[in-house]
């Protein structure tokens, strides 16, 4: 009886471990997906948003050298020169922590461009700092000449800075649209990502329906068929025939007790039938005997 028990529990327990099964898979899938995105955003925020950060701040710091170094020029002030220098290393420790976040060719290319007009206008800088104290260190005609070497210096290279600004500009804007791109890229990834697990669910918990219905629409249909030859035999109508029924569980064994009941009903109804037809000849008989005796 345990074994026929265990049969429907059995199919209860397959449908249930199907559902679960499938349940599992989703949860997986979307547990999956959701640390692929968590990762995503962890390498936007360490590489693309640090980067794009960096680039900002080195292209501010290129500007504040070249604000000081136009104020050393006019005034001659050593602390603008000092400020300059302070700049211009600041930008340029910046612009060397750059180079490992990048991974795309086109990011390396303008890299490779800003870094190297960066080298020029710090050649540049140099240059003009090393004019502006020799003309601070004389005086007279040499420090005219001096100043005039200088503004040819500067006149000659003017573009230095303004080439510098663009292409650092440029540099930020590819970052900054590439970070933009990856965000929403994940952003689209995390609703799509949303959207498919919310479908596999409803399609998961119709299917789920879908069997139990079909279980019970299977389970009830036999006992249904029983109970209906059943209330036949209730009203003395043993015309009923035997219930086929081929699953082998406790459903299988009730209709093959139900058949050896039906059998033995009309065994038992066929015996009573004949000793019924037999009672009037046998009391003949005892009516006989009864005479002869008497």
């Amino acid at each position: 009886m345990i074994i026929l028990r265990f049969n429907i529990l059995g199919k209860f327990m397959l449908c249930f471990g199907v559902i679960l099964s499938l349940m599992f898979c989703i949860g997986a899938f979307l547990v999956v997906n959701i640390w692929n995105i968590n990762n995503n955003y962890d390498r936007l925020i360490n590489e693309k948003a640090h980067a794009r950060y960096m680039i900002t701040l080195t292209n501010a710091n290129y500007n504040q050298a070249a604000a000081n170094l136009i104020s050393y020029t006019v005034t001659g002030n050593p602390s603008d020169a000092s400020k300059y220098v302070q700049a211009i290393n600041r930008a340029k420790e910046n612009l060397k922590s750059i180079e490992p976040l990048l991974v795309k060719q086109e990011e390396k290319a303008l890299y490779g461009d800003f870094n190297e007009r960066a080298m020029s206008y710090e050649q540049y800088g140099q240059q003009v700092l090393n004019l502006i104290k020799e003309r601070e260190d004389i005086e007279g005609d040499e420090r005219e000449e001096v100043q005039e070497r200088l503004m040819s210096h500067i006149r000659s290279n003017e573009e230095l800075f303004s080439k510098l600004s663009s292409s650092g500009n440029t540099f930020e804007f590819l970052i900054s649209d590439a970070l933009d791109k990856e965000t929403k890229m994940n952003f689209d990834n995390a609703n799509n990502t949303i959207q498919i697990s919310i479908v596999l669910l409803a399609l998961v918990t119709i299917l789920g329906a879908l069997i139990g219905y079909l279980m019970g629409w299977r389970m009830v249909k036999p006992i249904r068929i029983v109970s209906q030859e059943a209330a036949k035999i209730a009203s003395n109508d043993l015309t009923s025939t035997e219930i086929k029924i081929k699953s082998k569980d406790e459903i299988g064994a009730l209709a093959d007790s139900f058949n050896k009941m039906l059998l033995s009903l009309k065994d038992m109804y066929l015996t009573f039938r004949r000793n019924r037809a037999m009672l009037p000849h046998l009391q003949k008989i005892f009516l006989r005997v009864q005479k002869i005796w008497l």
